[in-house]
């Protein structure tokens, strides 16, 4: 008989782009009963201000595209035990990933590894350098339906 596992917090990082969908969707194919994929969008605001002179809301677009990439995760087949969160959070996407205290965090890339080295000054080697857990990076190359 197989000892019992204790359930997994599998944090993704999501943006809105096709990399963050694959790393999305990789999440959720791995994830097993009793598991919790909580795809995270990180934001900060930028340093000028809307053209109409007013500052933009950046939380309503961050809870859009957070919404978005969650409603598009649940029409994916799933094991029925696993848990699915989507949220948020203010900061920089590499410090907030690396402090939730996720099991495993998963985010996507769409950058060539070029002779085996990925280009160090990514958010996914950043996020490889400073997490204590597990980094999944899942390469993205081609279309997502």
């Amino acid at each position: 008989m197989k000892p019992k596992r204790d359930a997994e917090r599998i944090v993704v990082g999501v943006n809105g782009s096709s990399a963050s969908r694959a790393a999305a969707r990789w999440a959720i194919y791995h994830a097993r009963s009793g598991d919790t994929v909580e795809l995270i969008h990180a934001w900060s605001p930028a340093a000028s201000v809307s053209p109409s002179g007013g500052i933009p809301d950046y939380l309503r677009e961050a809870e859009l595209v957070t919404r978005h990439e969650l409603e598009h995760l649940r029409s994916l087949p799933r094991d029925d035990g696993v848990g699915l969160i989507g949220r948020a959070i203010r900061g920089l996407v590499v410090d907030v990933l690396s402090t939730l205290g996720a099991d495993v965090i998963v985010i996507g890339t769409d950058s060539p590894v070029v002779h085996g080295r990925a280009n160090m000054a990514s958010v996914p080697a950043r996020l490889v350098r400073m997490s204590r857990k597990p980094v999944v990076v899942v390469p993205f190359v081609g279309t997502l339906a």
